[in-house]
């Protein structure tokens, strides 16, 4: 279509301009080419004259018709929302009036060209005489009456003078020709020059409607009449000159011509187009993208209607309201923030801001596409999928970086990342939120059934449930403290609903110390602290245990309903609980008050992602800070992902913490600080603290333990590796699944800062979440913590890859052990299907030659003693006959062997710990002599 477009309009301009060549030629041969040159500049300046009419008069039309057209939008009801919206705008109709003009001052253009060419066409003579006289090259020639050209009208003869005395001058021919010419190529001007400025808007609505086929058609038709022949050669011989002199129009005293704007806008449907073509290369697309600030250059509308209705509905979303019934936009709950972030920047905005701001977004735009980052959005993931790409975030943030007012977007989407990370492990989103969960596990504490329970038991029972709730938010309370909360609870709370307790909780005000929530309020009226402050006011340190029991007594009395002789062994329970706090000055109701949401964060020491927040800071190396937060998306991102896919089980995602870390602790933006708090935010969180057994104050303290190594490391990686692998190997170990591959990961992974780290993961409540018997917990955990220490030991003194497997095949043996033999129902520990998986001997032989569990064991069954601990783990183990002589025989060859091939004292004596060591560890009593040994 284009082809044949092109063809007939190249032929019909041929034609006229061959019809205008001709008319020209014939009216010159006759003549010499002084009055074609006088010709010719009667048509210049009928040219520019032309021009500056038609612009006045169009601009005079522009302000009338814009009038009209404003009144008549605000007169009628249903364009009121458009009228509002020009309103908002200062500028709008002064655009109003410059595109009417840009508009109508062509169409005026030929007739005014055609008068002012008809009256200056009398001057044409003069203007002749002038150029001869100035030029002194040609005489006037004088004619008798009889040598006139018979044929020559009358109102041709002031040319007489000009008349040439051959009947065909072919110089005044040819100037006849070129006059022709300009005459006809200054009428077709206002014709062909506007096919420009309309393809530039039928390619933008081509680049948004591109798969409709008539739309593709218009398309065709109009890039034809704006590139054929025609159009190129009067573009290129100054009609563009001309038209844009006809367009010219100012705004906010900056010129504009309709050309440009038009670029601008055609621009932008080019990138579009160019943007989803798949037949162009990455490469080309992003170039076609990178047009669009250029052709902004040169544009003033569209610079200031933007920047003004951005300011105008930026200020007006970012306060929460409508801009002219529009709602503020929403592109999904993870990007909305980093639009609000955006909407800030915008309220300032003016043309020469929105035009760095539009070549800095074009850039970003550029580089999405040379990244193939587009399609990445229509995924399952969307927006975030984009993350993921470290070279595309990378570019995006060195863009960002580089631009003044948009730097502070990479914090926005910095936070965008941690917020997405946040939610993946359920860290809470800010203190409110975590106060809402704070009262709603207290209510489901203070409303649990104790049907059945005497007045103590009751007590002591919802002493317990608080405890617990302080416990997980941070706050430890001592016995005493929680019992006499409990108490004040149990009476005050009783048939409260929901609603009503979370009214209760946060009943109290105190002006004095500013606390709103668990506080003795100014009132008087009862709150959950009343008796703890009561008791607190009227004791001392100095005050007795009788003293304080009757103190206790009488505030319980004023709470409880039981019995003289009930409440009498409660207080005296009660105040034995509260005697050690009131000697070490701990009893006073501050310590164990949380106030509104605001204070319980500080009160608390859990980290909510509010807190993890970053605010833009002083780049140096604003290349280097690109990629680190590239790598901050990346890491995060990733982790996302695994914890999508790895559900409840993500013991092997937080060894992909320690990259995270350290690309957070890379960021100057972030810092160590920062990042600090994020790993306590992660250990806290509840998917990590569930699936390594932790409470709330364990995981911070672990998390303290982690980021004093790190200080010291400077890397967080060895660390989460460790971290991870252990937690892996507890759970394989609890489910009796091989473990020797993971603990060989462990013990190649531990250093000596990341076993201080593990030894915070050794705690009785932990080794308890996994199985262990309470009665065992605490020296379970002492010997796992011992043992990571002599892991890191040993691993410092360098292993072949042959150790570490006999290394961890003895650690596993240990752990499964100390974790399940315990609990064996048949008592099976060794043997197939047993807690160990092997037998007696081989126990025996992995345990004696491993330097790790052989100095762990030794320590766990000896400590300080010279006498060797019976059942050190307090197992219980009860071996079958068939184990223990089996474990004997093999213990006594082993003995035998070592007197054999020793005769230093010292160094049997440390091999009779180790074989003692490891027969205690499974509750069995051994002697020693130098027949052999024996079983006690």
């Amino acid at each position: 279509m284009f082809g044949m477009v092109d063809l007939i309009i190249s032929i019909v301009f041929a034609v006229c301009a061959l019809i205008a060549l001709l008319w020209g030629m014939n009216k010159g041969r006759k003549y010499r080419m002084v009055l074609s040159i006088s010709r010719i500049i009667v048509v210049v300046v009928s040219t520019v004259l032309a021009v500056l009419a038609s612009r006045l008069t169009a601009t005079l039309l522009g302000k009338l018709f814009s009038t009209i057209i404003m009144d008549m939008i605000q007169s009628n009801s249903s364009t009121r929302e458009l009228w509002l919206l020009l309103e908002s705008v200062p500028s709008a109709k002064a655009v109003i009036c410059a595109l009417i003009a840009m508009i109508i001052a062509p169409l005026l253009f030929f007739a005014f060209f055609l008068a002012i060419k008809v009256a200056l066409n009398r001057t044409t003579a003069l203007i002749g005489r002038g150029l001869m006289k100035l030029g002194k090259t040609v005489s006037v020639a004088v004619f008798e009456e009889d040598e006139i050209d018979a044929n020559m009208k009358k109102r041709h003869r002031r040319y007489r003078e000009f008349k040439s005395p051959k009947k065909f001058d072919p110089v005044g021919a040819l100037c006849g020709a070129i006059c022709g010419f300009v005459v006809f190529f200054v009428i077709v001007i206002p014709a062909i020059c506007p096919f420009g400025p309309i393809n530039n808007i039928v390619q933008a609505a081509t680049g948004l409607a591109k798969d409709e086929p008539a739309m593709q058609a218009v398309s065709e038709v109009s890039d034809a009449l704006a590139n054929n022949f025609a159009t190129k050669t009067v573009r290129a011989l100054g009609g563009d000159l001309i038209y844009d002199g006809l367009t010219t129009q100012k705004i906010n005293g900056e010129k504009t011509n309709l050309r440009n704007e038009t670029e601008f806008v055609g621009a932008i449907g080019k990138a579009i187009s160019a943007a989803s073509d798949k037949e162009l290369d990455a490469k080309a697309r992003a170039e076609e993208i990178k047009a669009i600030p250029e052709a902004l250059d040169d544009t003033a509308i569209i610079p200031v209607l933007a920047s003004e209705v951005l300011s105008a509905a930026s200020d007006s979303w970012s306060q929460g309201k409508d801009f002219n019934g529009m709602e503020a936009p929403s592109v999904g709950k993870e990007l909305d923030p980093v639009v609000q972030d955006l909407m800030g920047i915008m309220k300032d905005s003016d043309p020469e801001k929105f035009k760095s701001d539009v070549k800095t977004v074009v850039n970003v735009v550029a580089i999405m596409v040379e990244e193939d980052a587009l399609s990445a959005m229509d995924g399952d993931d969307g927006a975030l999928a984009l993350f993921e790409n470290e070279a595309l975030v990378s570019g995006i943030m060195l863009e960002l970086l580089s631009s003044e007012r948009l730097s502070p977007m990479v914090a926005s989407f910095t936070n965008l990342g941690i917020g997405v990370f946040a939610d993946t492990l359920e860290i809470p989103d800010n203190s409110e939120v975590m106060y809402e969960l704070f009262t709603n596990r207290m209510f489901a504490a203070v409303t649990s059934d104790t049907n059945g329970l005497d007045p103590k038991e009751e007590l002591a029972y919802y002493s317990e449930q608080i405890a617990d709730v302080y416990d997980d938010y941070g706050i430890r309370l001592s016995a005493g403290v929680a019992d006499c909360i409990a108490a004040a609870m149990i009476n005050d709370t009783a048939g409260m609903g929901k609603n009503g307790f979370k009214a209760y909780m946060a009943k109290g005000v105190s002006s004095e110390l500013g606390y709103s929530a668990l506080e003795i309020s100014s009132t008087g009226s009862a709150d959950p602290l009343a008796v703890i402050k009561a008791i607190d006011e009227q004791t001392s340190a100095n005050t007795s245990k009788e003293a304080l029991a009757a103190t206790v007594k009488t505030e319980l009395g004023r709470v409880m309903r039981c019995s003289d002789a009930q409440l009498t062994e409660i207080a005296e329970s009660v105040a034995e609980k509260l005697y050690a706090d009131l000697s070490a000055d701990k009893l006073t109701y501050k310590n164990a008050s949380v106030a509104n949401a605001s204070d319980l964060a500080t009160k608390s020491i859990r980290i909510t992602s509010d807190k993890l927040n970053v605010t833009m800071g002083n780049i140096t190396d604003k290349e280097k800070e690109s990629k680190a937060l590239a790598n901050v998306f990346a890491s995060a991102i990733a982790i996302v992902d695994d914890v999508a896919e790895s559900g409840d089980a993500i013991e092997g995602v937080i060894v992909s913490f320690g990259p995270l870390l350290d690309a957070f602790a890379d960021c100057q933006m972030i810092g160590d600080d920062s990042t600090a708090e994020l790993l306590t935010a992660i250990l806290q969180s509840d998917k990590v603290r569930s699936n390594i057994g932790f409470s709330l104050i364990q995981a911070t303290d672990m998390a303290g333990t982690v980021n004093n190594s790190a200080k010291t490391d400077g890397t967080y990686v060895a660390l989460m590796k460790s971290l991870g692998s252990t937690v892996k190997v507890i759970r394989l170990t609890s489910e009796k699944e091989d473990t020797s591959e993971a603990v060989t990961e462990l013990m190649k992974d531990i250093t000596p800062a990341s076993a201080e780290a593990l030894k915070q993961l050794a705690t009785p409540e932990t080794v308890k979440n996994y199985g262990v018997p309470e009665e065992s917990a605490d020296k379970v955990s002492n010997m796992f913590s011992d043992m990571f220490g002599n892991m890191a030991d040993a691993k410092e003194s360098g292993m072949s890859d042959e150790e570490y497997a006999k290394e961890s095949a003895a650690v596993s043996d240990m752990m499964s052990i100390a974790m399940t033999a315990g609990n064996s129902s048949d008592s099976n520990v060794f043997g197939e299907d047993s807690a160990t998986g092997v037998t007696a001997t081989e126990y025996l032989d992995r345990a004696t030659e491993s330097t790790v569990i052989s100095n762990t064991l030794v320590n766990t069954v000896y400590g300080e003693s010279e006498e060797a601990a019976e059942d050190p783990l307090a197992l219980g183990i009860e071996l079958k006959e068939s184990e223990k002589t089996e474990l004997v025989e093999a213990m006594d060859a082993k003995w035998k062997a070592q007197l054999e091939s020793s005769n230093d004292e010292a160094a049997n004596a440390e091999y009779q710990k180790v074989l003692s060591s490891v027969a205690a560890v499974v509750n069995i009593n051994v002697s020693f002599s130098s027949s052999g040994v024996t079983l006690q």
